[in-house]
């Protein structure tokens, strides 16, 4: 009969447990170490609105295919759009928008600017196109940020908008120092309970 001996136990379990949080803990290091906005293309559909951590924002195409529009908006039911922190179409050299958007984007004018709703569109119904995991800077279009989980955005690739609709996710990427400090806050609190149930 084999004898138990409650301390070496403890002791061994203990020892497994603070390898797995040394594991875990270089793990989290290594990721957020490594997190880039393109990661986000991991969790998102073709075109996003991509918001760094000081509020600037960008129209991202993380796909390997072009991606056309002839217009889009963003909206914000509780108010959250910076009209004075966003930059349209125009606002932009023409040669400069031309060489990043196609002469489409030329055509582009704004339709609505208040703090519910920012909206380009193509009047003379020639699209944008925005290539391959390329992205077009939109100033700071956010009142606040992250931006709310109410705000919302869409594209048009057709003048139909009912049939030619598509999503824009809004994606706010922190910066890596602030993921490494949440994913060591959470191994922390894993570390105090199995030091508990010692």
């Amino acid at each position: 009969m084999p004898i138990i001996v409650p301390g070496k136990t403890t002791h061994a379990a203990s020892r497994k447990g603070e390898a797995m949080i040394k594991r875990a803990l270089l793990a989290a290091v290594v990721l957020a170490s490594s997190v880039s906005p393109a990661l986000a293309g991991l969790w998102v559909p073709q075109l996003t609105i991509l918001v760094d951590p000081d509020g600037t924002a960008y129209l991202w195409n993380h796909s390997p295919n072009p991606a056309s529009f002839v217009s889009f908006s963003i909206v914000s039911p509780d108010k959250n759009l910076d009209i004075a922190g966003w930059k349209s179409f125009s606002e932009f050299d023409d040669g400069a928008l031309e060489a990043a958007l196609g002469a489409g984007a030329l055509d582009f004018e704004d339709t609505l600017l208040d703090p519910v709703r920012i909206g380009q569109t193509n009047g003379a119904d020639t699209r944008a196109i925005l290539p391959a995991n390329a992205k077009f800077p939109l100033g700071k279009p956010f009142a606040t940020l992250p931006p709310l989980p109410t705000d919302s955005a869409l594209y048009w690739q057709t003048s139909e908008v009912v049939m030619g609709a598509g999503s824009i996710d809004i994606v706010y990427t922190p910066e890596p120092s602030t993921l490494l400090l949440a994913t060591l806050a959470g191994l922390g609190l894993v570390a105090v309970r199995v030091r508990s149930k010692r």
